[in-house]
């Protein structure tokens, strides 16, 4: 079985904004993510937005935002 590359993330709100980065609360979650490592599908881009976030699945486990999930025999 095969996971998809990418993983989206619904209901994301960017609470506060920097040159680098963009602080987004993901339900209790908070984390200073780059906008470079948005995929294409995000709809935030700058404080105030509320959307969807697309990262790289590696960088959203990396993140502690899903968990990691390896193949099973």
């Amino acid at each position: 079985m095969q996971y998809e590359d990418t993983i989206e993330i619904r209901g994301v709100t960017v609470m506060r904004q920097t040159d680098g980065a963009l602080l987004c609360r993901m339900g209790n979650q908070h984390r200073w993510i780059a906008p470079t490592q948005f995929q294409p599908g995000s709809t935030v881009a700058r404080q105030g937005d509320v959307g969807t976030v697309v990262l790289k699945r590696p960088f959203a486990v990396e993140q502690g935002l899903v968990p990691f999930q390896g193949l099973h025999d």
